[in-house]
């Protein structure tokens, strides 16, 4: 029997953390059924990430769960150097963002995400997380597909047939293991400890993350969302150099040492969770898809805790795969488009690798002295580009499926880049920016500039719906100052900003946005326009 005519499984996604809890999401709201297993029996309550960052909270936006998570989170300003001997502060400031409704860093828990994210699955889809469910074995044919061996709670055995299998099951993940992908990299030389605990002294505002730097090591504070039993709670995080020998237990004690060797007996160590140690490595793994499994997350990246950088690159790996791989599975897309998630997100780990060497080299790279590391730190923080690799907003997607000879590359906004969160309007009770604009699948902003070109968009809308139907949407904005020649349906801004940014004052231009934000081609419409739906209709089945 063909594999085109055997009865298959829903897609099955092997880890119920962050990465494949986004990866459901994405599947489930566009109609593509999946199933999420998980080995834990049930969710972690060990304390993790707590940055989310602007490029995540973007792809968080759009069905509301940014604004939950604002509710209870702190938005944070900045991120702080300090080091002995020197009263100013290095700072990397957040708010210097351009092209985001969020010019900060949330402090917000992992599980409050994650909490927030299977709760929707579960009301929205029915999907619930099937705890305490291991993945055994994995096979991978070219005609007969992918076979999954799953073990349940009850120790009952079930072998799935899916088309399509995800692993996100962390670094120790066992689908990259049964299909004997290399994680390559390194492990840094610090040992670090970690509690959440109530401080008595500490003054620091609770809008900035800081880092305490001397020759003994780091501490590290951020002001956490209020604990129910405890209150008033700060992450400490106190790394030193590593090593082969015996390392002292890690006690209440060696924060308080850790905080009396800073602030000289001011600041005291209140009521706290449990404390814990860990180390650091950096690894990517060499393919992020073979055939038709892929991988996510931590499952495919693990990098430095510094800049806090982790956990947004595995929520925008599940984004990325959901949205991605539910065109492929409903025949809305060629299985290509998959590649391109493998090529970019890979690309995207590793940047994200080296952004955060370069400030683990600062903040943890304890054989160094204070002295080299506040050099670099002055070098680095210098740099205004650093705030926007650490939010992810300067992440360029260099590998495009929608590559063609036939598009003149424009000046100014890249393909490949996200594009600007921009406001219409200037009135206040209009407030509606670009990313609203932003459809389930691609979207082809049409900017007008033309005043002759009503007829021309018109026809432009009509062939794409024609042809895609509700795979590509199109949406038409015109200046103000053009009202009078605005097709049917088009969008009137009075925002020059926006203009400027995407648009051209000699000509109309279009812009083909992918629902996770990424501009893929920006041509003007007399000369690309064709060669753009050239490439559609080769991409989109």
């Amino acid at each position: 029997m063909s594999r085109a005519s055997t009865s298959r499984d829903p897609i099955i996604v092997v880890g119920g953390g962050l990465g494949g809890l986004m990866t459901a999401r994405g599947l489930l709201r566009r109609g593509v059924e999946c199933e999420v297993v998980d080995k834990r029996p049930e969710p972690s309550s060990a304390p993790k990430a707590i940055t989310a960052h602007a490029a995540l909270l973007q792809r968080l936006a759009n069905d509301g769960i940014a604004d939950q998570l604002k509710v209870e989170g702190i938005p944070v300003s900045s991120m702080d150097y300090h080091f002995p001997n020197d009263a100013s502060v290095l700072r990397m400031d957040f708010t210097q963002l351009y092209g985001t409704r969020y010019p900060h860093v949330l402090v917000s828990r992992q599980a409050t995400i994650e909490r927030i994210l299977r709760k929707e699955l579960a009301l929205k889809y029915g999907c619930r997380v099937q705890w305490g469910t291991r993945l055994v074995d994995l096979e991978t044919d070219e005609d007969r597909g992918t076979t999954a061996t799953l073990v349940g709670t009850d120790g009952g055995v079930r072998v799935a047939r899916p088309d399509w299998l995800v692993g996100c099951d962390g670094v120790r993940s066992i689908v990259r293991r049964l299909l004997q992908i290399p994680f390559e990299g390194d492990e840094f030389p610090s040992y670090q400890r970690m509690i959440d605990a109530r401080l008595y002294g500490y003054t620091f505002a609770p809008n900035s993350i800081n880092y305490f730097m001397s020759d003994a090591g780091l501490l590290f504070i951020a002001r956490l969302p209020d604990d129910p039993e405890i209150g008033e709670i700060y992450r400490i995080i106190i790394s030193e150099r590593g090593g082969d020998g015996p390392r002292a237990a890690t006690t209440r004690e060696t924060f308080q040492v850790a905080l009396d060797r800073q602030f000289g007996g001011r600041v005291t160590l209140g009521k706290s969770g449990l404390a814990s140690d860990f180390t650091i490595a950096h690894r990517v793994a060499t393919h992020f898809r073979v055939g038709d499994v892929l991988l996510g997350g931590d499952a495919a990246h693990c990098h430095s805790i510094a800049g806090g950088m982790g956990m947004n690159k595995a929520g925008e790996d599940g984004d990325d795969l959901g949205w991605m791989l539910a065109m492929v599975a409903k025949g809305q897309a060629q299985p290509s488009l998959l590649d391109n998630y493998a090529q970019n997100r890979r690309l995207a780990a590793m940047d994200a690798g080296a952004t955060a060497r370069h400030l683990h080299g600062i903040i943890m790279e304890h054989n160094k002295s204070h002295q080299d590391r506040h050099k670099t730190a002055v070098e680095l923080t210098g740099r205004s580009e650093i705030v926007g690799r650490i939010s992810g907003l300067s992440q360029i997607y260099s590998h495009d499926v929608f590559q063609t000879s036939g598009l003149t590359p424009l000046e100014g906004l890249a393909s490949g880049s996200i594009a600007p969160n921009i406001r219409l309007t200037t009135s206040p009770a209009d407030d509606t920016w670009v990313h609203d604009l932003v459809d389930e699948s691609y979207t082809l902003l049409a900017f007008q500039s033309d005043p002759n070109s009503t007829s021309e968009l018109g026809t432009l809308a009509a062939r794409v719906t024609h042809s895609f139907g509700d795979r590509v949407r199109v949406k038409v904005i015109t200046p103000r100052e053009l009202s009078a020649a605005a097709p049917a349906g088009a969008i009137i801004s009075d925002n020059a900003e926006v203009h400027n940014v995407y648009g051209d004052s000699r000509e109309d231009t279009l812009c083909l946005v992918q629902p996770n934000l990424h501009l893929v081609r920006r041509c003007h419409r007399s000369t690309g326009q064709e060669a753009l739906l050239t490439k559609l209709k080769a991409v989109l089945t």
